[in-house]
This record gives structure tokens, C-alpha cells and sequence, in this order.
């Protein structure tokens, strides 16, 4: 039987990915024609980054094309969140960095109570 979900949104840059999840103090493996265990004899094969959140069981398989494959199953409490934080860290950097900063006269960004990032940029 196999736990392995795909994560609904793919990162376009899997190396940004890694790092903000590195950054966050996750284990992170890069390679080419990575095999990732899950669940059992389930695995996911030709990937080429596994990202372990602290406190799951098994890493997330990221494949070439960005998809997030990943099994939740055994792992700590609570620790889905995680997965949230590195994605929204990332999509957060990934804005930052296709910006032109030339045309933004000033920006800021604010946490809001629910966690989620808002940038205003003044052009």
C-alpha cells in the first residue's frame, strides 16, 4: 500500500528549494538519479534532491520537474507545518529574486497572523 502523496504545487527553482530548506535546518541530499524510500519497499526513483523535515520519517522525493513526492505516514506530530514554512520561504526568496529592485523605490513585508508572508513593493 502506498502513503506517497504529490505535493499540489511544484518549485520551478529546486535548488533555491534545497537551500531554504537547508536554511531551515532540514537534512538535504542533491544528486542525479536519487532513489527516495518511503513507506515499505515504496520508493521514488530517478529524483535528483531529497529534502528530510526534521521529525518525519521519511524525506520528500524531488524529481526533475519540480514535483514534491512525500510520506507523511510515522512521522512526528504536527510537523506538516514544516512543509508549509520551507515553501512559503522559498516562494518568498524566489519573489525577491526575479524583482527588479531597480524599479522598487521601497518594500516591505509583514507577517500576518496566520503565518503568511504579504510584500508591498512601492514602484
Amino acid at each position: 500500500m502506498s502513503h506517497t502523496t504529490t505535493y499540489e504545487q511544484k518549485v520551478t527553482d529546486i535548488m533555491l528549494f534545497c537551500k531554504i530548506a537547508q536554511e531551515l535546518g532540514h537534512d538535504v541530499k542533491t544528486g542525479k538519479n536519487l532513489t527516495v524510500n518511503h513507506y515499505g519497499s515504496n520508493t521514488e526513483a530517478n529524483c535528483i534532491a531529497q529534502v528530510h523535515i526534521q521529525g518525519w520519517r521519511y524525506p520528500i522525493a524531488v524529481k526533475e520537474d519540480g514535483s514534491l513526492l512525500y510520506d507523511h505516514w510515522g512521522s512526528k506530530a504536527n510537523t506538516m507545518d514544516l512543509l508549509g514554512e520551507c515553501m512559503q520561504g522559498y516562494h518568498k526568496e524566489l519573489v525577491m529574486k526575479n524583482m527588479d529592485m531597480s524599479k522598487v523605490n521601497n518594500y516591505s513585508m509583514n507577517t500576518e497572523e496566520n503565518g503568511d508572508v504579504v510584500i508591498v513593493m512601492e514602484m
